[in-house]
């Protein structure tokens, strides 16, 4: 029953965006894709799911993105890069993005006109990826 209700609201928030059939489509592989990840990053011929989840993430309107797991520095920084400009929450909790995967969010928030709630907790953040989010929140103060 959960499930059939966030894939209703990921239609309704699609349709609200007046997206195509295509949007949709990559919107609700990312849901799943997202859900699945430590999963698939686990598996042993994963890389290539992974690749076309990102990439499916990338095209999407996925409005909210919570991933509470660590599935490594790299697969985080490229989650990091995939995010899509539509998202309005990013929960990423104990993933391990470190210092480069901070700054990478700070790319991100640089430019997201989108973006209301971050949470970025346990995710071995230093000082210098501290400063890369907080350089890109006097860039971007809405």
């Amino acid at each position: 029953a959960a499930v059939q209700l966030d894939r209703d609201n990921i239609v309704q928030y699609v349709q609200r965006q007046a997206a195509g059939v295509e949007l949709l489509d990559a919107t609700v592989r990312a849901r799943y894709f997202v859900a699945a990840l430590e999963a698939v990053v686990k598996a042993h011929n994963g890389a290539a799911l992974v690749a076309a989840g990102f990439e499916a993430l990338g095209r999407s309107a996925l409005p909210r993105l919570s991933l509470t797991s660590a599935i490594g520095k790299v697969h985080a920084h490229t989650l990091v890069r995939s995010l899509p400009s539509s998202v309005v929450e990013v929960l990423l909790l104990a993933v391990e993005i470190g210092d480069e995967g901070a700054m990478l969010v700070g790319t991100f928030l640089s430019s997201s006109k989108a973006l209301t709630a971050l949470s970025l907790e346990f995710n071995k953040i230093g000082e210098s990826g501290a400063l890369g989010l907080g350089t890109a929140l006097e860039v971007n103060a809405s």
